[in-house]
């Protein structure tokens, strides 16, 4: 399903919107008058490639200004949802 468009504040809809990660770019990712939203989705697609590789990761919710009208969001606010049984008391290596 497709990313519902903004409210009249700028603001998607309130709920859970499931796309994918070129639909975020689209939407998100790309010059709006600066270069700071696709600044910002280059390092949201090198963290998720990062997160991929570990192995750990089962879903990720984008929220935050990015993912509203704000011109210069300054960062994107993310929830990570690792594997069930996931020990944070072990210690990772720096590829994990």
């Amino acid at each position: 399903m497709p990313i519902p468009p903004l409210d009249q504040d700028g603001f998607l809809p309130i709920g859970v919107h499931e796309c994918t990660l070129g639909e975020i770019k689209g939407r998100f990712g790309v010059f709006r008058g600066s270069d700071r939203r696709p600044q910002l989705f280059a390092r949201l697609q090198a963290f998720l490639s990062e997160a991929k590789a570990c192995g750990l990761v089962v879903s990720v919710v984008v929220d935050g200004s990015f993912v509203s009208a704000k011109p210069e969001p300054n960062d994107i606010d993310l929830i990570v949802a690792v594997v069930p049984g996931h020990s944070f008391a072990v210690d990772l290596s720096p590829s994990e």
